[in-house]
């Protein structure tokens, strides 16, 4: 990945990537899949996905830890979206993070 650009509003720093290639949704999920098993399991805050035709954003938190953490698992993997935000604390970097997955493009956000 590339970083694209860099942002601080207050107190929060906003990294913006371009992937190497378009990220599928299947992608989009391992990718977070990945994030939760290294790093998010025991801190894990939030797990959302975008439908921007509708402007719907959809907790999915409760339905990924009543599958014991395994999206591939849940319901809504077979559904279309157009984002997935994870959020947690970061065991590795020790810091709170959110990443946002832009499915279709190359576009990933780290707040």
């Amino acid at each position: 990945m590339l970083l694209q650009g860099y942002e601080k509003k207050s107190n929060v720093v906003i990294l913006d990537y371009e992937s190497t290639w378009d990220m599928s949704q299947e992608i989009v999920f391992d990718a977070t899949q990945v994030i939760i098993d290294i790093d998010l399991k025991d801190t894990i805050q939030r797990y959302m996905t975008v439908i921007k035709e509708t402007k719907e954003s959809i907790d999915r938190l409760d339905e990924i830890k009543e599958h014991d953490y395994d999206i591939r698992a849940c319901d809504f993997s077979t559904k279309d979206c157009d984002v997935v935000v994870i959020a947690g604390k970061s065991t590795i970097m020790e810091v709170p993070i959110q990443v946002a997955f832009y499915v279709g493009s190359r576009q990933v956000r780290l707040f």
